[in-house]
């Protein structure tokens, strides 16, 4: 079989088949491709954010003393064979000992988990955290490996919101909602990704609030630690490690600007003694293990991952334990209390849609009262343009009967004039003619001397 590609597709040639082409995988880095391929650049270079990798551009390298490192590492023959899953002991001691310069605490080589690269630092929360029927809060935007871990384990993803007009802020009162008995945790990525927010000390202490109310685990995802340039200074959320569990995600390439050499971590920050003794049971132990013989994903449904949660939840049931005199047994009242609490909210928020549909229909009712009368004003305008239509075709009709009448009356005017000239005119004509009758005869000579009178030419003239 011969695959050759052309125009984004691939052919196939099977002996004795005619050619097919089969559609390319639909990835995100696809599309993106796509996109860069379609764009004209010769006007101005277009930079793809998309891309997670600083090392493309020339201006971001890491400093010799961390290359320098590296190599004596090499050079030393001491670390060619294979290290512990967990990672080398000395590793992990140097990551604790860089979290905790941030920490009101101190954290022991035994809380760090070394991966490959942040992204198995997800799939190890996950796995730790994932149960049968068990749900996990996303935020919206998120980074979609998150959920892309979460489906690969059959965990149910739920989303809440980040308020854009808030600094991105975690909506709490959506987190509230959206948990159930079947939450295992929260994930909040500071500083963001995609939105770069940096979270404040405020509000990360509220987050921590609201995990111990609900009871659920927190997963800080710090891959961008230290990376703020803003306002707001980067503050771990393990910080607030006393109050709630937090489980930190970190990565050294971020921040050192070498990300082919994929190493991350995962950091159990917090005091909660329950949490931190859950690792004595060996389930993120185990997981990491796991991840290292490369196990499948039923072999992994079979290992026990469970006991992080079991014992996070064994903190909030503690604090409302009750007496089991009747042998019943202990109900988790802080999540009834919670899930009461959340029912409230939301017959408050039908109340306030409620009254808001009120208004709205309050705001209707006067809004068609002024559309009627407006309607009416309007009908009666018409109807006084339509009477002053009327009533100025009926003067233009009128008008144009005077005018005739008067044309009429001028013709029969210039008729009589005209008569009247003519008959003054044959009675002055007739009246000379009558003089001239009763003149005695004169002489040849007399007479043409009258002939040269200028007054008989011009009486002539106006005879004529």
């Amino acid at each position: 079989m011969e695959r050759t590609v052309a125009s984004g597709m691939k052919k196939q040639h099977l002996r004795g088949c005619k050619e097919k082409e089969s559609p390319p995988n639909i990835t995100i880095k696809g599309i993106l491709g796509l996109l860069m391929e379609s764009i004209d650049s010769d006007d101005k270079q277009v930079i793809s954010l998309g891309i997670g990798d600083p090392t493309v551009h020339s201006c971001f390298r890491t400093t010799v003393a961390v290359q320098e490192a590296v190599v004596d590492a090499l050079r030393s023959a001491k670390f060619n064979g294979y290290s512990p899953t967990v990672g080398l002991p000395q590793t992990r001691k140097a990551i604790a000992d860089y979290l905790s310069n941030d920490l009101p605490y101190e954290l022991s080589a035994d809380d760090v988990y070394i991966t490959a690269g942040c992204t198995q630092a997800i799939e190890l929360a996950l796995s730790v955290l994932a149960r049968p029927g068990c749900n996990i809060l996303l935020p919206r935007p998120c980074f979609p490996i998150y959920g892309l871990c979460a489906e690969f384990r059959n965990i149910e993803v739920r989303y809440f919101d980040l308020l854009p007009d808030n600094g991105w802020e975690v909506d709490l009162h959506a987190v509230e909602e959206l948990v159930d008995h079947n939450t295992t945790a929260m994930v909040i990525i500071n500083p963001g990704n995609p939105c770069g927010n940096v979270y404040t000390n405020q509000h990360l202490e509220k987050i921590a609030a609201t995990a111990k109310r609900l009871a659920i685990v927190v997963i800080s995802d710090e891959v961008y630690g230290h990376l703020a340039f803003g306002p707001n200074p980067f503050v771990p959320m393990g910080t607030f490690g006393s109050i709630a569990p937090v489980l930190t995600l970190g990565s050294l390439w971020k921040r050192w600007l070498v990300p082919g050499w994929r190493l991350g971590w995962l950091a159990i920050t917090t005091t909660v003694d329950t949490l931190k003794n859950a690792k004595k049971i060996g389930s993120v132990d185990s997981e990491a293990d796991n991840a290292g013989k490369q196990q499948t994903m039923l072999e992994k449904q079979q290992t026990d991952c469970s006991s992080i949660r079991i014992a996070v939840n064994s903190v909030f049931q503690q604090a409302n334990a009750v007496d089991l005199a009747n042998g019943m047994e202990v109900e988790d009242m802080a999540y009834q209390n919670s899930y009461i609490k959340s029912l409230e909210r939301k017959l408050q928020k039908l109340k306030e849609h409620n009254y808001c549909l009120e208004l709205d229909k309050d705001e209707l009712e006067r809004r068609a009262e002024h559309l009627r009368s407006d309607v009416q004003r309007y009908a009666h305008y018409l109807h006084e343009a339509e009477q002053g239509n009327m009533k100025a075709q009926e003067e233009f009709e009128i008008s144009q009967e005077t005018v005739a009448k008067l044309i009429e009356l001028r013709d029969t005017l210039v008729e009589k004039i005209q008569n009247a000239v003519l008959h003054g005119h044959i009675e002055h004509l007739e009246a000379v003619i009558a003089n001239h009758e009763d003149e005695p005869e004169e002489d040849p000579e007399e007479e043409e001397e009258v002939e040269e009178d200028p007054m008989d030419l011009d009486l002539g003239e106006v005879i004529d």
